[in-house]
């Protein structure tokens, strides 16, 4: 196609109908968006030679969205540059999950987030004569019955003030485990077996750059 001097490859692509991938949108960062330079003469910007092997790659690869048209170029995108390309390979087919089926659960949105730190309620037998087991042995004993664990993992901090805490609530509590191991993170009085939320943070690490000596 034509096109006017002074155009990023990225942009000249996209007037083609070739979109490439570019997560960076086009600050020459990530180098997700590489061409080959098959014939002509295309420098990449100085900023984002760090991508490169000094002058450029020597296989014809230069970044996109930071070069620009100079000369008459022929260009060739790699498959994995292509953004079509990479949403057919990774397209998934989503199915109702099979312990979802197995076990008869409600089927919505919530039901399909199965998170590795779950709350648990329990109604905890107070001691008696017969059973006077010590206090952090109650709700272990009880979690142990519901999901099959007969040793726990247990921090400092959840020790602290819990024989209080289950006379406070009357020996109902919830606690929060950790699903793939017996640890328990936190036991807290009454049943807030509900209001288990969790946080997730992206520190931008995708994309990681420095010199050939880092």
């Amino acid at each position: 196609m034509e096109i006017e001097e002074g155009v990023t490859l990225l942009e000249a692509a996209e007037r083609a109908g070739i979109y490439l991938n570019s997560l960076c949108g086009g600050e020459g960062v990530c180098g997700k968006c590489r061409v080959r330079i098959a014939s002509g003469n295309a420098k990449p910007d100085k900023h984002s030679i760090a991508f490169f092997h000094q002058g450029g790659d020597p296989t014809g690869l230069r970044p996109g969205c930071q070069t620009e048209v100079g000369d008459d170029l022929e260009v060739f995108v790699p498959p994995e540059s292509r953004l079509e390309e990479l949403a057919e390979a990774l397209s998934i087919v989503y199915s109702r999950p099979e312990w979802i089926s197995l076990h008869k659960r409600p089927y919505g949105p919530a039901s399909l987030i199965d998170p590795l730190v779950k709350e648990v309620y329990l109604e905890l037998p107070e001691p008696t004569i017969d059973d006077n087991i010590p206090d952090t042995g109650h709700p272990t004993r009880e979690l142990g019955k519901k999901i099959g664990c007969d040793q726990f993992e247990i921090p400092l901090s959840c020790l602290r003030g819990l024989s209080t805490k289950l006379r406070q609530y009357e020996w109902k509590v919830t606690v929060s485990r950790y699903d793939t191991r017996g640890k328990v993170l936190f036991i807290e009085g009454g049943d807030t077996a509900n209001n288990n939320y969790g946080l997730g943070v992206d520190v931008g690490t995708t994309t990681w750059t420095g010199s050939p000596d880092t």
